[in-house]
């Protein structure tokens, strides 16, 4: 289908509402849009055929057809009119108890007998004929719509062509592109000035120290998280392992002072780290207690490299003192006071900070 907005432009269809109101454009119908009836298959045929003399199977693997009642509709007007293209004609329940076997169970059978049926090519040619009828109908019908809107259009086309309508048609059309041009124009400086604008206010940002405030609240929130860490990592030691690092990854390198109260997370982390390894420990502490394998799994196996991790790996030896002293505060006081218990030990506390 031709739309009408495809057949006259914006500005001839407001010439029209305006000063020809009684000219009606109309879309032009194509072939393409007729609602056609597909042949049915034999098979299809069959069924409705069989339908006749009350014999109703429908195998699966044969789909339904839409176009049963358009053609019953048409055999009746054909009826009417005492045409032989009657299928539904009295002659298909002529001593119909005598021909059907009621035997016959499955769909091989039944599709056999209604094609050997005396009566069943004239049927089957009797639906086929009326399906061409009704798409021939279908079809002329729809050339005449086609023909009626062409015919309409082509007198309003004409109508177009007097000098009042080409005139107030060139001047809208003139209107019409001096405010595209003007629209165009405006959205184009808005996207030429849309960078110096970002400029502008990313400047703007770094004089008031934007970087830096969002950069020390972040830290101080990652801060904050790690105090909380105090109180919880005896709940889930695994969960915390987790929180610590990332924390250890995030917070900028301006934290790591071992000498300072300032890298006391990161003391925290490894302490946590010595307390899963105590877990279910009984035996000696050099058993369990290995300080470069806890090293290694901390920190080289599991954090990214940044700058607080760079700071970290190069201070490994330190840190290595550090879990070897963690290790020997787990004994429990108990293993001197009962020296033939089993070994225990104390999960240590993590620091508080200052």
């Amino acid at each position: 289908m031709i739309k009408i907005s495809e057949i006259f432009s914006k500005e001839e269809l407001d010439y029209l509402s305006k000063y020809k109101p009684g000219l009606a454009p109309m879309d032009v119908p194509s072939r393409s849009d007729a609602n056609l009836l597909t042949k049915p298959s034999v098979d299809q045929i069959v069924i409705e055929f069989l339908k006749q003399y009350e014999v109703n199977v429908e195998p699966r693997s044969v789909g339904g057809w839409n176009g049963w009642d358009t053609v019953s509709t048409i055999s009746s007007i054909f009826a009417k009119e005492g045409s032989t293209l009657n299928i539904a004609s009295t002659m298909f329940y002529a001593n119909r108890s005598n021909q059907i076997n009621s035997a016959a169970q499955d769909w091989g059978t039944w599709k056999r007998w209604a094609l050997d049926h005396k009566n069943f090519d004239e049927y089957k040619e009797g639906v086929l004929q009326l399906v061409d009828i009704n798409n021939q109908r279908v079809i002329k019908e729809l050339d005449e719509q086609i023909e009626r809107a062409e015919a309409n259009n082509k007198i309003i086309s004409e109508a177009l062509l007097e000098p009042s309508a080409k005139e107030y048609i060139g001047e809208a059309i003139r209107r019409n592109k001096e405010k595209a041009d003007k629209q165009n124009t405006t959205l184009g400086c808005l996207i030429l000035c849309i960078p110096f604008v970002i400029i502008f206010f990313v400047m703007l940002d770094q004089l008031g120290g934007g970087p830096e405030k969002r950069e020390k609240n972040r830290a101080e929130t990652l801060v904050s998280e790690a105090k909380q860490l105090v109180e919880t990592a005896s709940v889930n030691r695994r969960n915390a392992s987790y929180a610590f690092q990332r924390i250890i990854e995030e917070l900028p390198e301006s934290y790591y002072e071992v000498e300072s109260s300032n890298g006391w997370f990161i003391f925290n982390y490894f302490i946590n780290e010595v307390n899963i390894q105590m877990t279910g420990q009984y035996g000696d502490i050099s058993d369990w207690c290995q300080p470069q394998v806890i090293f290694n799994n901390s920190i080289k196996s599991r954090l990214k490299l940044t700058p607080m991790t760079q700071r970290i790996l190069s201070d490994e030896s330190y840190w290595l003192q550090e879990i070897r002293d963690m290790c020997s505060n787990a004994f429990s006081l108990s293993n001197q006071r009962y020296p033939n218990s089993i070994r225990q030990y104390y999960y240590l506390d993590l620091w508080q900070d200052n």
